[in-house]
């Protein structure tokens, strides 16, 4: 989605305190962003607990990656959908960046299908588009990339 190097923990770190993965930034300036799926036939609802361990992982990446390719500016917490309203997401949301000051975002996977699908018609755009802004949101990805994308379609720099 976003044209960065991804790194995927999954089987290879079974039983370890990290997350599903990560999307790694080239530089330090650049945007570098943990991510976690949920699988949850009635929706997933984030607990306390929950935002302990996101703010454990986040906290650990940065200790040992930090000076590498920057802080965590985002963590991604990706499901079919989210149970709680909202109020309750924004509150999660505040303990998250209280803990480790990053931000959280919540993502459907349609959501991501149909970012990938916009994207995949314009591919150098990706480039363009201010990720920061748009992971800066709790919610409404989508909304914020189809901005992004008008935008620059305004500005007409890039051509058609």
């Amino acid at each position: 989605m976003i044209n960065k190097r991804a790194v995927r923990y999954g089987k290879d770190r079974l039983f370890e305190q990290v997350p599903d993965g990560a999307i790694i930034a080239a530089t330090r300036k650049d945007l570098t962003l943990l991510y976690d799926t949920k699988a949850y036939k009635g929706g997933y609802s984030i607990s306390s607990d929950d935002i302990e361990r996101y703010a454990n992982y986040i906290n650990t990446f940065n200790q040992k990656y930090e000076s590498y390719v920057g802080r965590v500016y985002s963590f991604l917490l990706i499901s079919g959908n989210f149970k709680q309203g909202q109020k309750s997401l924004k509150q999660r949301s505040e303990q998250l960046y209280s803990k480790c000051q990053t931000t959280l975002t919540c993502i459907t996977s349609i959501e991501i299908g149909e970012i990938v699908q916009t994207l995949k018609s314009t591919p150098k755009m990706r480039e363009s588009i201010n990720w920061r802004r748009v992971f800066s949101s709790l919610r409404n990805i989508k909304v914020l990339v189809e901005k992004e994308i008008k935008q620059i379609q305004k500005d007409r720099v890039l051509g058609e």
